[in-house]
C-alpha cells in the first residue's frame, strides 16, 4: 500500500515540474508564471528563460534582425525616413531609421524624428514602422499609432506584432490589420486584481517569435514599478498556442530521477514487516 507520505513526495515533484498557469477571463491570452525576477535569467544559448530556483526553463525564441546585421541588399530595400531639417532654410532630409529591426515577413520598426525640432531633428524621436505592399516593395514609414516620443522601446515579432513599451500603457500593434491593443487588456482578470495600480503594477518586457509577451508584475512601487527584484514574471501566450515549454535543467532531472528511483526501490521492497 502506498503511504500518504509517498503520495505527498510524488505530488511535490509533479508540482515542481508543472508551470503555474492562469487562464484569462475576458481575454483569450493565458498567463504562465515563471518565477521571481531575481531567480529568472535569459539564456541566449538556448533562447529560454531559466529559473535558478526551480531549475525550469521556458522557451522564448527571438530571431528578428537588427540593422547592424542586415545584408547590404536588405539595407537598400528598406525605405529611409523623411523629415524636415534646418534653421533659417528648411530642407527635406532622407536618412535610415535608428534602432531598426526587421522580421522575416519584412515588417520593420525603428525611430525617426517626430518634428518637434527642425534644428536638431534627431533630438526628439518617435517609433515608426513599415511593411511591404501588394507589389512586394516597402511602403513609406508611418508612426506606430498611440505612441509618442515618451515611448520607451518597440519590438517586432515574427508573429507580425509590434510591442511598444510605454509608461502610459504598453501597446500591442498589428501592422497588418492596423489595430492596437493595450497589453493590460490581454492580461487575465486574476492578475489585474492582484497587481495594481496600472500601468506600474503590470508592465511588458519583450515579445518572442510566437507572440508570447513577457510581463513583470509587482506591488512594490518603491522602484517606480520597474525592475524590482520581487517582480513576479509571467509569459502571456496568444490564443491557439500551447503554453511555453518548461523543461527541467539536467541537474534538476538528476535530483528528480534520484527521488523517483528511491520511491520505486521502496515500492519494490514492499512494506516493512515486523
Amino acid at each position: 500500500m502506498i503511504s500518504s507520505r509517498s503520495i505527498v513526495r510524488v505530488s511535490l515533484v509533479f508540482l515542481l515540474l508543472s508551470g503555474f498557469q492562469i487562464s484569462a477571463q475576458g481575454s483569450p491570452y493565458t498567463a504562465t508564471y515563471i518565477g521571481k525576477r531575481e531567480d529568472v535569467t535569459f539564456n541566449e544559448a538556448t533562447s529560454t528563460y531559466d529559473n535558478a530556483l526551480t531549475g525550469l526553463s521556458y522557451d522564448f525564441k527571438t530571431t528578428t534582425t537588427i540593422r547592424s546585421t542586415l545584408t547590404e541588399a536588405q539595407k537598400a530595400e528598406v525605405p529611409l525616413v523623411s523629415f524636415i531639417s534646418g534653421t533659417t532654410y528648411y530642407n527635406v532630409a532622407h536618412e535610415p531609421a535608428q534602432d531598426m529591426s526587421i522580421n522575416d515577413s519584412g515588417v520593420v520598426v525603428g525611430r525617426a524624428p517626430d518634428g518637434v525640432s527642425h534644428a536638431r531633428p534627431w533630438s526628439s524621436l518617435m517609433w515608426v514602422y513599415s511593411k511591404k505592399g501588394p507589389d512586394g516593395t516597402y511602403l513609406p514609414f508611418s508612426p506606430i499609432p498611440d505612441t509618442d516620443h515618451y515611448s520607451i522601446w518597440s519590438y517586432v515579432s515574427q508573429s507580425n506584432k509590434i510591442l511598444t513599451l510605454d509608461n502610459g500603457g504598453d501597446l500591442l500593434f498589428d501592422p497588418i490589420r492596423g489595430s492596437s491593443t493595450l497589453v493590460s487588456e490581454l492580461i487575465p482578470e486574476e492578475l489585474l486584481k492582484k497587481y495594481s495600480p496600472l500601468p506600474a503594477g503590470l508592465h511588458a518586457q519583450t515579445i518572442d517569435d510566437r507572440g508570447d509577451i513577457l510581463i513583470a508584475a509587482t506591488n512594490n512601487l518603491s522602484y517606480g514599478g520597474w525592475d524590482s527584484p520581487d517582480d513576479a514574471m509571467y509569459i502571456l501566450t496568444p490564443p491557439g498556442l500551447g503554453s511555453p515549454q518548461h523543461v527541467p535543467e539536467p541537474s534538476t532531472l538528476l535530483i528528480l530521477g534520484t527521488a523517483f528511483g528511491v520511491f520505486g526501490f521502496q515500492r519494490l521492497r514492499g512494506p516493512k514487516r515486523d
